[in-house]
């Protein structure tokens, strides 16, 4: 599923995947920027030797994608803010930078993508669950920070049935997007889920930074928060 090695600019992205970027001199006050949707990637589709992002941006306005490499993507949003960009497949993990491009000014959306080489693809965000973009529904990822766990999950009607380690199954609502949360710890979670009668036996652990190893059936990645907080996200294959 995955390679062992991961690479000195993926890591270096991961450790810095939801940092901002300080305001430079000369750029105008906040209070006097005018507001920009930041761009939002809703999905992601690898084919072949390529790999498809769509999703929302501001109206007419250029969305870069910057990767590790230091290579800018660039696709123009549509008058409905929708975009498409593509961009070649890679054998190894690629992590992208949205941004809107105001002139030059390049102002980074909420989240880093995240695509690996199976065709797995999620948005990372602190504070956030981790949004699973390659499609389908059932268990997306869980989210650790040392101290408590997001599970979430994807289902076309609601609500999920959802059982953790020797619990009693319970009916989590979905919301309007179809997404599904459980905050937790540890021992809530256990040694495994069920979820609406799939079983998943997910390995979560305190990892450095920029790791992406191939665990209990599926991803376990590690990265931080802008303050340098270690994080990890489980994701099962698809």
């Amino acid at each position: 599923m995955l390679r062992s090695a991961v690479p000195v600019v993926l890591v270096a992205l991961l450790v810095s995947a939801c940092d901002r970027p300080e305001s430079a001199p000369g750029d105008p006050a906040p209070q006097e920027a005018s507001w920009r949707a930041p761009p939002r990637v809703d999905r992601v589709v690898v084919t072949g030797g390529s790999i498809s992002l769509t999703g929302q941006a501001q109206p007419g306005g250029r969305v870069v994608m910057r990767d590790g490499e230091g290579r800018a993507h660039a696709a123009t949003a549509g008058p409905d803010g929708g975009f498409e960009l593509g961009l070649p497949a890679s054998p190894q993990p690629i992590l992208l930078r949205p941004e809107d491009q105001d002139g030059q000014r390049g102002l980074p959306g909420p989240d880093a993508v995240l695509v690996l080489p199976d065709g797995a693809a999620l948005a990372l965000s602190p504070g956030a669950p981790s949004r699973r973009l390659d499609g389908g529904t059932g268990l997306s990822a869980i989210d650790y920070d040392g101290r408590m766990v997001l599970v979430s999950g994807r289902k076309d009607r609601g609500p999920a049935v959802v059982r953790m380690g020797a619990g009693a199954g319970m009916e989590v609502q979905v919301d309007a997007a179809g997404v599904w949360t459980v905050r937790t710890d540890l021992a809530g979670l256990g040694g495994s889920i069920v979820v609406d009668g799939v079983e998943h036996a997910p390995v979560l652990a305190r990892v450095a930074p920029g790791t992406v190893s191939a665990a209990g059936g599926g991803a376990l990645i590690g990265w931080a928060a802008p303050d340098g907080a270690p994080l990890s996200t489980w994701i099962p294959a698809r």
